[in-house]
Order: C-alpha cells, then sequence, then structure tokens
C-alpha cells in the first residue's frame, strides 16, 4: 500500500552551520507528533553540512542542496516545492523547538479551522551562553493584517505552522528580498486569512552576529523593498509610512551612514510626529557619528547577549 502523505512538512534552510544544523534537526525529529516529513535544504555550504546530515538515519528526512548559494528565501522555496504536507513549518538550522510545538500548533488549527497560519511564543537565546536573553509572547491573532502593516508582531519565521493552501493561494517567499522576506508572507496571508497562536514559547531563537537580523545592509534594504511593495496600499497612512522610514533612518545611522539616515528618520518623523522613541536618534544624528555612536553604546541593539 502506497503511504499517505505526511500531514506536516517541516522545512530547514541550511548554510555553513555544521555545527548547529543536527541539533535544529533533533529538535524536529524529538517531536511529540510523528506523522511529518523534515526537509533539509543545503544552500551550497562548504563547510561539511552534508556529512552531517548524511549520519543521521531517519525515513522522515529528506536533503537537498543547491549547487550555487541562493538565500534563505529560495531554499525556503524549495523546500515547499517538494514538500507534501496538509501544513508547512520553517525552522532556521540555528534555532531549536521544544517537544510539543508540532502538537499545540495542530491543536490551534483544530479548534479553528478557518486559520490560516499559526504562530508562537519563543525564546531569545544568547548564542554563546544558551542563556534566555528574554521572551517573546504573542498577543496578535483574528484579522491582524492591519497590525503586520506597522511591524511584524509574528516574528521569524521558526515559529510559525502555515496551511499549505495559503502559500499556494498566495505564492512563497520573495527571494528578492535579503530581509523581511517572513514579514511579506505573513502579511499576504493575513490579508485572507485570520491568524492564531499558542502563547507559549515553543522555539529557541538563538542570537548571534553572524544572523541576518545582524547584516544592516540586508535589513536597510528588505525594509526599502518591503516599503516599496506596500507603498500603494498605505501611502495616505501617514502613521504607517512615517514608522517604517523612521526604523530604515534608525538602520542607516546604526549602520554609519549618519547623512541617509538623518535625512530618512527626518522623513518619517514629519509623517509620525508622534514616535517619540526615535528623537534621541534624530537628535543624535545632527551632531554627527561620533555622537551618533556614543548614543548607541548607552542603549545597544536590543538583539545581542
Amino acid at each position: 500500500m502506497k503511504k499517505s502523505s505526511p500531514t506536516v512538512s517541516v522545512i530547514i534552510p541550511t548554510h555553513n552551520r555544521a555545527h548547529l544544523v543536527r541539533r535544529a534537526i533533533e529538535s524536529v525529529r524529538s517531536q511529540s507528533y510523528g506523522d511529518l516529513e523534515i526537509i533539509v535544504v543545503d544552500d551550497c555550504s562548504l563547510d561539511g553540512t552534508r556529512e552531517v546530515i548524511e549520519k543521521i538515519e531517519d525515513k522522515r528526512l529528506t536533503y537537498v542542496r543547491h549547487s550555487v548559494k541562493k538565500g534563505g528565501g529560495s531554499a525556503r522555496n524549495t523546500g515547499i516545492h517538494l514538500s507534501k504536507g496538509s501544513f508547512i513549518s520553517f525552522l532556521d538550522d540555528d534555532d531549536e523547538w521544544f517537544q510539543d510545538k508540532i502538537s499545540l500548533q495542530l491543536d490551534a488549527f483544530n479548534k479553528a479551522p478557518l486559520l490560516g497560519l499559526v504562530y508562537c511564543g519563543y525564546h531569545y537565546v544568547c548564542g554563546e551562553t544558551g542563556a534566555i536573553v528574554r521572551t517573546y509572547s504573542p498577543d496578535k491573532a483574528g484579522n491582524i493584517y492591519d497590525e503586520l502593516l506597522r511591524y511584524n508582531c509574528i516574528g521569524t519565521t521558526s515559529s510559525a505552522m502555515i496551511k499549505r493552501e495559503c502559500i499556494e493561494k498566495v505564492g512563497p517567499f520573495d527571494p528578492k528580498l535579503r530581509s523581511c522576506q517572513d514579514w511579506d508572507l505573513w502579511l499576504r496571508i493575513s490579508k485572507d486569512y485570520p491568524v492564531g497562536y499558542v502563547l507559549r514559547p515553543l522555539v529557541y531563537f538563538c542570537i548571534h552576529e553572524k544572523r541576518i537580523t545582524h547584516d544592516l545592509t540586508a535589513k536597510i534594504q528588505g525594509r526599502a523593498r518591503l516599503l516599496g511593495k506596500l507603498y500603494n496600499e498605505i501611502k495616505d497612512r501617514d502613521k504607517i509610512v512615517g514608522h517604517h522610514l523612521l526604523n530604515i533612518g534608525y538602520l542607516y545611522c546604526h549602520n554609519g551612514d549618519i547623512e541617509k539616515g538623518k535625512r530618512t528618520l527626518f522623513k518619517g518623523i514629519k509623517k509620525a510626529p508622534l514616535e517619540t522613541q526615535f528623537y534621541k536618534y534624530i537628535f543624535a544624528s545632527i551632531f554627527g557619528a561620533k555622537f551618533y555612536s556614543f548614543i548607541l553604546e548607552k542603549k545597544r541593539n536590543c538583539l545581542t547577549c
């Protein structure tokens, strides 16, 4: 008898993380819910990732390798194309899942069948020490499209489980985005489907300097492109446009381009003058790079450990 398709497809993109990817895979293999497949998409690693994965004996595991580096979005899209599950989950190669993550998210779908996506809480964990730095607890559910227009209230791809039909309808990740690929997909899904969450933290989200969240050039390009994709829809909503501009301006300054950052911050604050948390960065940018760097030392990036 031909085996039926698994209920859940888990897609793990990886690149040069031979020292971490097995830990991520084992956190999936250890799930209390077992009707799943694991698709590891190696985005042209050069560090022995293939050898690490080939030592894992599990019939649920599929390994595929890109011959050239295409980026995380394309790697996830390769996994989506190969997947067979009715639900799709993503796990970054440096993150881990709690043992009951899949089970609890499927329970949420069973209780509310109209949901298109279910996300969960997660712990930020320092990659160097393993200490929990802080915890993200979700609080947005239902029609959250307007919330997502302003900021990514769902967060990391490692927290989300999505109905296959959603991706088939709205399309996969946008590989042209160097960052914010997850945010862009959440927006497209939430426009047509309600969203639910599991309050409990079910992911260990590892933070370290090599993560994309610390690549400021990629973050700037991703946010700017996302703003461009959304602009026709939000151009008359000054608070939302202003919020995006202020964040892009902050990133420019943080990346050392004080002049461009200052101009972008002023454009943003004109549209969103009540975003008072950005005033200190505007003030600092007026006095140049040295003073701005001094302010940053006083308030370190929230994603460092």
